[in-house]
């Protein structure tokens, strides 16, 4: 327990060192290539964004992709994939509030979002052999996916540059918050599970001003982010029953992946642009330290049991392990500067 969150507190310190590092670096003056800016320019001026989208992301998650393949005890040469996931399209607005100092050459952002699935499902195919008459088996059925909640809050401290008149470069570092919850709320059977995960990322972004009014912008971050899941559970005596490893709550969790993001944005004045794009974050979540089964004996009648054991081995029920997350969609936004 105490290695564990020894682990989690390193990762917390080692962002949080990043961070301050970057601060002090970009409040240093600026170098003698930024120093030639004319001071009527627009970039020398300093002040804060805010920029509005309307994203609509496709959320892929975890849940999905780590559902199979895995191994039954009664059958042979058992197979299990998922297909047709739906209901896991939303809209949702993410805030970014930027600080521009061109007189040093920095830019501080932050940014917020959270997405909901709530009534999500996909199918599940199952085929294997059975070992005492070889029988041939297979199975197809819906599957839901219990409700989900993933939040992302980025701090990022970026270094300036000005290569050329149309063109700025912008690389840095910061730290990423990756919260995710899932939660089953039948009064006969319910359990709470949250991982918190906090970590440092690297980065980038080019902006490059292709004709009046018109700008190309290309991002890129890398990012690796730890926490400790909390799990809590009552009722044990529901159709979908609900069992956890005595220690499940020593589990930590890991993402790491990247984002990308590309658009193009027409400036209506100023002080106020708009902007349209496509965003991708991806990222493979697995757990660093796992104590826990995920699964069930019997699919058809409990599609969430988990598995209780104070030992945490029962070889027969399958065990989650890593699978990616995507999250993915294009967006219209409104940029304001104040």
């Amino acid at each position: 327990m105490k290695n564990l969150t020894a682990q989690i507190r390193n990762n917390f310190s080692r962002a949080k060192i990043i961070f301050l590092s970057l601060m002090i670096f970009y409040g240093f003056p600026q170098t003698k290539l930024f120093a030639e800016e004319k001071p009527d320019s627009p970039k020398s001026k300093n002040n804060f964004e805010l920029t509005l989208k309307r994203q609509r992301y496709e959320y892929i998650p975890y849940e999905y992709t780590s559902y199979g393949p895995m191994q039954q005890a009664n059958y042979s040469s058992f197979s299990q994939t998922t297909d047709d996931l739906k209901r896991n399209t939303k809209n949702i607005i993410p805030l970014n509030l930027s600080y521009y100092n061109y007189d040093k050459n920095f830019r501080i952002e932050a940014s917020y979002f959270k997405i909901k699935l709530s009534d999500a499902e996909f199918t599940s195919k199952q085929a294997g052999i059975d070992y005492y008459n070889s029988a041939h088996y297979y199975s197809e059925a819906k599957r839901p996916v219990l409700p989900l909640v993933r939040s992302e809050f980025e701090l990022n401290v970026f270094k300036i540059f000005i290569p050329g008149e149309n063109l700025e470069v912008q690389i840095g570092g910061g730290i990423r918050n990756i919260n995710k919850t899932s939660t089953n709320t039948r009064i006969d059977d319910s359990f709470y599970s949250n991982i918190n995960t906090y970590g440092p990322q690297l980065v980038s972004k080019i902006q490059w001003r292709f004709i009046e009014n018109w700008s190309l912008a290309l991002g890129a971050d890398v990012f690796y982010t730890a926490g400790k899941q909390e799990f809590r559970h009552n009722s044990l005596n529901g159709p979908y029953s609900v069992t956890v490893a005595a220690d499940v709550n020593r589990s930590v969790g890991v993402f790491r992946g990247y984002e990308a993001d590309v658009g193009i944005s027409y400036s209506i004045s100023e002080n106020c642009r708009l902007s349209f794009g496509f965003n991708q974050i991806s990222s493979y979540f697995a757990y660093s330290a796992y104590s826990g089964y995920l699964g069930s004996k019997n699919p058809a009648k409990n599609p969430y049991n988990i598995t209780y054991s104070a030992s945490g081995s029962y070889p027969d029920f399958p065990r989650r392990v890593g699978g990616y997350e995507y999250l993915r969609g294009y967006y219209f936004g409104l940029t304001i500067g104040f």
